[in-house]
């Protein structure tokens, strides 16, 4: 009688545990890619804010003493002289895959001090204030 060909047991555990372990690392890739395109989302958003700060400064000659971050255009209603609003999808409260995103705006004599918190509680400064926040529990 001729033998049959086939896989044992044991070869085919060895290789579902290789495709475990090929998928469990494509995933974790795949969240962290995710994860820096948001980082990335976060900081052209600061990147256009600055842009409307200096804007706000070539217009009325300060900085201004607010920045609000709003949803859709019926909030811009009632914006003064010392309060920016901007429409921006990466506002201050959103959230992104259940994590909340903390912007800090903060003005005084020396410039301004423009950031956020990322996803790992890392402070990105993209405002022109000499000193910035060195930690998320500032703002």
């Amino acid at each position: 009688m001729k033998a049959k060909k086939a896989f044992t047991l044991l070869e085919l555990l060895v290789a579902m545990a290789i495709i475990a372990i090929l998928i469990a690392l494509a995933i974790f890739g795949i969240l962290q890619v995710q994860k820096n395109s948001r980082d990335t989302q976060r900081r052209k958003a600061l990147e256009d804010v600055n842009i409307g700060i200096q804007s706000f400064y070539s217009k009325y000659g300060q900085y201004p003493e607010t920045i609000t971050f709003i949803d859709n255009e019926a909030d811009l209603a009632g914006a003064g002289t010392g309060t920016v609003e901007l429409k921006n999808s990466a506002r201050a409260g959103s959230t992104t895959t259940g994590n909340t995103t903390k912007y800090g705006y903060f003005n005084d004599s020396d410039g301004y001090k423009l950031a956020f918190c990322d996803e790992d509680d890392e402070v990105y400064n993209a405002g022109i204030h000499p000193t910035g926040y060195n930690a998320c529990s500032e703002f």
